[in-house]
């Protein structure tokens, strides 16, 4: 969708365009999940993903048992939407695996590091540890810095390169956070490098044009430099 990159290119520099990428994301999301029972939670954040700068949207969904194939669905449709490389579904690890093990169906446990931050850090800050610290994917949002590793399960020298550079994460945080909180959980990590999308599309549930209405609200709304006001009833 060009008007989407274009909007993406521009959030890099401009947040009230990040905010706008990130409100449009969360409408789309919520539209392709509309049908199901699930606890959706955001966090507009900014990313890093292979070393670029990226608004991204921390997504956390909520469901009980396994995940329904219509979410995973719905999930892929959201990377074809808005032009996903590769979409992360982190899950409580399986009682009585360990750190590092892999599953027929290609997800695995994982590291996973979560820095509590004190105070906001700037982006200047941000890009400082980052670059001491050589990790190529992390989320930064106002409370916390996270990162896990999603790369090649079975490459240890890969993995341990992710480990060392938490450590030097760590070392850059001094000040800016306490000791990070570690833990394992199971990462699946659809598209481009593991599992295809293909094998997680599939018939989608999805909450009728609401998401349409108010996507273009709030594109209209940015072109005419103010807000628009909609009866709520038709929301």
């Amino acid at each position: 969708m060009p008007a989407l990159q274009a909007l993406h290119e521009e959030s890099l520099t401009n947040p009230a365009a990040a905010q706008l990428l990130s409100d449009i994301a969360r409408d789309a999301m919520e539209y392709l999940t509309a049908g199901m029972d699930v606890d959706i939670k955001y966090d507009v954040s900014t990313g890093i993903y292979k070393g670029g700068e990226e608004a991204s949207l921390g997504l956390s969904v909520e469901f009980e048992g396994q995940a329904d194939p219509a979410l995973l669905a719905a999930l892929a449709k959201f990377a074809e939407n808005f032009n996903q490389q590769q979409v992360h579904v982190l899950e409580d690890v399986i009682e009585g695996t360990n750190e590092g093990e892999i599953f027929q169906d290609g997800s695995y446990n994982t590291h996973v590091a979560v820095f509590h931050l004190k105070a906001p850090i700037t982006k200047e800050e941000a890009r400082e540890m980052i670059q001491s610290s050589g990790l190529n994917g992390l989320t930064i949002t106002d409370e916390y810095i996270s990162a896990y590793y999603s790369g090649d399960p079975n490459d240890e020298q890969e993995y341990s390169d992710f480990e060392e550079a938490t450590s030097r994460l760590q070392a850059a945080l001094e000040g800016f956070s306490g000791a990070p909180k570690i833990s394992v959980r199971r990462v699946s990590v659809y598209g481009k490098g593991r599992i295809p999308f293909e094998k997680i599309k599939g018939e989608l549930r999805t909450g009728g044009s609401n998401y349409q209405n108010q996507t273009s609200l709030r594109i209209a709304a940015r072109l005419a430099g103010k807000f628009i006001i909609q009866n709520m009833d038709n929301l």
